[in-house]
């Protein structure tokens, strides 16, 4: 489970915390809580995981996106206006950074997913990741970012940089798809995109 997978034991919490300071040595500590080295990993890193799961599919890969991310926000140090603004950040840099990784791969955005991914998921739900793994790419975000995250679709055409209709398009289609993909029906090629 990605909270596992993330504990303050995980060598990428180590390596992040050797890079702060590495990138940071003139910094004092401050006294507020987003200041200290772990606020983030701590507070998005599973969510920041799971979203780069979602894409690549490979829990090596996904950890060094979400390592990635962690360097960009050491690095650039945005000014946040608020949680909401932070949340967007991360994870529009995780996705950017997820789909650079795919192409750098060269992989096909439908892969089937790994048998240790559907270990993990209980049974009654192995299916349903399958299935979902089978969307484009854009319903695949859209009914992750709806569904698990809780998103509101505003939120999430901010998040994506489209139309809130489209969006909601997308959502649309892609629980239609998910139905006939759960029904066992081939899926309507018109509505793949």
């Amino acid at each position: 489970m990605a909270s596992e997978v993330l504990s303050r034991e995980h060598p990428i919490v180590g390596f992040f915390k050797e890079l702060f300071a590495f990138l940071n040595p003139a910094k004092e500590k401050q006294e507020s809580e987003k200041e200290t080295d772990f606020y983030y990993l701590d507070r998005y890193g599973d969510h920041l995981l799971r979203l780069a799961m979602s894409y690549v599919h490979n829990q090596s890969d996904a950890e060094d996106i979400v390592q990635e991310t962690m360097i960009q926000l050491i690095r650039k140090a945005p000014e946040f206006e608020n949680e909401e603004h932070e949340k967007a950040w991360l994870y529009r840099v995780t996705i950017n950074l997820s789909k650079n990784r795919l192409k750098a791969n060269g992989r096909r955005r439908f892969e089937p997913l790994p048998e240790t991914l559907t270990e993990e998921t209980p049974e009654d739900f192995g299916y349903l990741w399958e299935a979902v793994a089978q969307l484009p790419e854009i319903q695949r975000s859209a009914l992750h970012f709806f569904y698990y995250e809780g998103f509101s679709t505003k939120e999430i055409a901010q998040l994506l940089e489209m139309k809130e209709s489209t969006l909601r398009s997308h959502l649309h289609r892609g629980r239609n798809q998910l139905e006939q993909l759960l029904k066992g029906e081939a899926p309507d090629e018109t509505n793949l995109s």
